[in-house]
């Protein structure tokens, strides 16, 4: 049988690894840290992706604010969000600073699911995470086509 959409080379009954023990697996051909074709590719296993988020929250954290391409950010005119408590164990009170609130409020888990959307209408919102595992989250404020990010730990 013939492919002829994007993912021709992923072959998901592929076995390049004839060394190892019963039982023979296919190759993982969708891990982007694999040496498989670039249309294939879609996915870190749990591990890496574990392994990176502990990095860049650990001894890399610095990498996250950094301007290493040498662009200048533009000024951001938005609202000075904040989101109380921080750490919380439910409900989630967001308020900013400013004459205009954001436009759309957005909470994503660590696998970047959004789990949790709001449209404020006053200066003032609540986002209820009381249904969420424990975990990081990443609050998104979006005002016109810009955005401001809070990270929020729920216990």
């Amino acid at each position: 049988m013939r492919k002829t959409d994007a993912t021709a080379g992923c072959d998901p009954s592929q076995n390049t690894c004839t060394e190892a023990t019963d039982p023979q697996l296919p190759d993982m051909y969708e891990n982007y840290m694999d040496y498989s074709s670039d249309e294939c590719q879609n996915l870190f296993t749990r591990q890496q992706a574990d392994l990176m988020r502990s990095v860049l929250t650990g001894p890399r954290a610095g990498l996250l604010w950094q301007n290493t391409v040498g662009i200048e950010s533009p000024a951001i005119d938005m609202p000075q969000v904040s989101a109380q408590p921080n750490p919380t164990q439910g409900t989630l009170r967001v308020s900013w600073k400013g004459n205009v609130p954001p436009s759309n409020l957005s909470v994503y888990n660590a696998a970047g699911a959004c789990v949790a959307t709001v449209q404020p209408t006053g200066m003032t919102s609540e986002i209820d995470l009381s249904q969420q595992p424990q975990g990081v989250y990443i609050l998104k404020a979006t005002t016109g086509t810009q955005h401001q990010i809070v990270k929020i730990v729920k216990q």
